[in-house]
C-alpha cells in the first residue's frame, strides 16, 4: 500500500511530482520482488563467463564490421590447430 507519507518522501513537496513518486516507488517494489526471486543472481550466474573474456574476446563479442577480418582470421587460426591435433 501506498501511504501519503512514502508519496511525501519520494516528491518532496515538488509540484507535479506525485505522479513520478507513484511510478517512483513501484519501480523500487518491482526491483525488491524481482530481488526477492533471485532473478540478479540467475542473470549474475548465467553470464558469468563473461568477466572471463580476454580484451580480445571482449572485443570480437563486441565486434564491429570492422573486426570481421580479425574474427574471421582467429577462427581459422583455430580450426587449424583444431585439424594438426
Amino acid at each position: 500500500m501506498i501511504t501519503e507519507g512514502h508519496l511525501v518522501r519520494h516528491f518532496q513537496g515538488r509540484r507535479g511530482g506525485r505522479g513520478p513518486a507513484i511510478i517512483d516507488i513501484a519501480q523500487d517494489h518491482v526491483l525488491h520482488l524481482l530481488a526477492r526471486e533471485g532473478l540478479f543472481k540467475a542473470v549474475s550466474r548465467r553470464f558469468a563467463f563473461l568477466r572471463d573474456l580476454t580484451d580480445e574476446e571482449f572485443r570480437w563479442a563486441h565486434r564491429s564490421k570492422g573486426d570481421d577480418w580479425e574474427v574471421r582470421q582467429a577462427i581459422a587460426g583455430l580450426a587449424l590447430r583444431s585439424q594438426r591435433e
